[in-house]
């Protein structure tokens, strides 16, 4: 399925790259199919062309693109509906599935925005039932340290997303939408007990019609983080990151995905 191989040498902390699927630069939408667990690569650009991603996939009901072992190619953070947590990664040219952790039924987001802790290793972030805003720091090796909070208040969003740097300052931030549809950014902080600060809103209405919102990094190859919506009506729309914590009035992608389910 894969042909790329190499390292991220020389990369920034936002500067993420491993959900480029399709090998030529930009990042790519991960969509799975409401039936049949067949998936597919929505290529970067224009998000109007695809690739297949496979079949198998009809267990999940989250999916995450990174590279958590730096190897360049892209591979997956994936929960099944019994809350088991997977990594999905290609070893000797077959596809591995690494337990990473159990009992994640009831966490309440999961996000993979980069590398929050500085080390150059991508991590994870969660919020749990209760709100807690939690950072399980990458080990390079698909692998996660210990737990350490970072945020409480989180329960305010239905959503929260994340994949490298919406605000310009070299660092990975996080996106939050309410239930209403207002969206803020989180940008990333030096200082303080927790790496994030102070939400800032970026929009109450714009992306309210949103039935799918992701955070995917880089689409358009500019060096900014973006990201893409699905309406309603099936169409994906992109929304192209400023650099400053804003975005671009969103460019139209392909159709047809209200027959999908599942967008990472």
């Amino acid at each position: 399925m894969f042909t790329r191989t190499g390292a991220y040498a020389g990369v920034t902390r936002a500067q993420t790259f491993d959900t480029d699927f399709s090998g030529d630069g930009r990042a790519d939408l991960f969509a799975r199919r409401s039936s049949g667990g067949t998936a597919y690569a929505y290529r970067g650009t224009t998000l109007k062309t695809r690739s297949s991603a496979g079949s198998g996939w009809g267990g999940y009901d989250k999916v995450l693109q990174t590279d958590l072992d730096r190897d360049g190619v892209v591979d997956y953070v994936a929960r099944t509906t019994a809350g088991v947590v997977r990594w999905r990664h290609l070893s000797s040219g077959q596809w591995v599935n690494s337990r990473i952790a159990t009992g994640w039924r009831g966490v309440r987001q999961i996000v993979a925005p980069g590398d929050v802790t500085g080390d150059a290793l991508p991590d994870l972030v969660t919020v749990d039932s209760a709100g807690t805003l939690w950072r399980y720091p990458g080990n390079g090796r698909g692998g996660f340290g210990s737990r350490v909070k970072i945020g409480s208040g989180w329960k305010t969003y239905t959503q929260v997303v994340a994949h490298g740097d919406f605000t310009g300052d070299g660092r990975p931030d996080l996106v939050g939408r309410t239930s209403a549809g207002a969206l803020y950014v989180h940008p990333s902080s030096t200082t303080g007990t927790y790496p994030f600060g102070t939400r800032k809103l970026v929009s109450r209405t714009v992306f309210k019609s949103a039935t799918a919102l992701v955070a995917v990094g880089d689409v358009n190859g500019d060096g900014k983080a973006d990201l893409v919506a699905r309406t309603a009506s099936g169409a994906l729309w992109l929304h192209k990151g400023k650099g400053n914590g804003t975005f671009a009035t969103a460019v139209k992608g392909a159709t047809g995905l209200s027959s999908f389910n599942l967008l990472g």
